[in-house]
């Protein structure tokens, strides 16, 4: 009986040792991750480039406190920038364009203030995807990122300034709900009309 134990345990040593020898490294992993990230474009292709150049053109005429951000890393690219609404409160937009754009729809995050507040109490980003506050709940990094436009609607023509526009109407808004309760989404369908551009900001 002694010695069938002894045999066991010999070959279960065996084995373990066979396991640990055959056990696959970490490193086999890797492949599959750079495979993953090799499907990311590493640069902006020619035609999102000439695109770029046009967009910073636009914004450089006509919403000169924005500006372009790691340019050369479609992952990283972003335009940020300060509005200052009409009674004086003062916001930060950021529109992350995404390694497709301009194909697929930027998410305009609201940086400044980090946490929108609710009237009564509470803050926006908690709401998650909202009509009423035009937000679609948290974005990327947590910041509250705030609905220009329906993905399923989003078209490749619209320009950054368009969407920069529509964050801004929203900022306008915010303050206005702040002070009287009534939703932001009320307040956007007014206010779309009268904001041509954001040099009145």
């Amino acid at each position: 009986m002694l010695a069938e134990l002894k045999t066991i345990e010999a070959k279960l040593r065996q084995i373990q040792t066979e396991l640990q020898r055959t056990a696959s490294p970490p490193q086999i992993i890797q492949p599959q991750k750079l495979q993953i990230e090799s499907k990311m474009p590493r640069t902006w292709t020619k035609k999102q480039r000439i695109r770029l150049a046009v967009e910073k053109k636009v914004l450089d005429s006509r919403a000169s406190q924005f500006g372009f951000h790691e340019p050369k890393l479609p992952t990283e690219t972003y335009v940020a920038g300060r509005i200052e609404t009409s009674d004086g409160h003062k916001y930060e937009l950021k529109a992350l364009l995404g390694p497709k754009f301009p194909d697929k729809m930027p998410h305009l995050l609201l940086t400044l203030p980090d946490k929108a507040a609710k009237y009564g109490g509470g803050l926006i980003v908690n709401e998650g995807i909202s009509h009423r506050f035009h937000s679609r709940g948290k974005g990327p990094g947590g910041l509250l990122e705030i609905c220009h436009c329906e993905e399923s609607s989003w078209d490749p023509s619209r320009n950054i300034l368009s969407v920069l526009i529509k964050g801004a109407i929203w900022c306008e808004a915010h303050c206005r709900h702040l002070k009287t309760g009534k939703s932001i989404a009320d307040y956007c369908d007014k206010l779309k009309d009268q904001v041509p551009d954001l040099n009145n900001f």
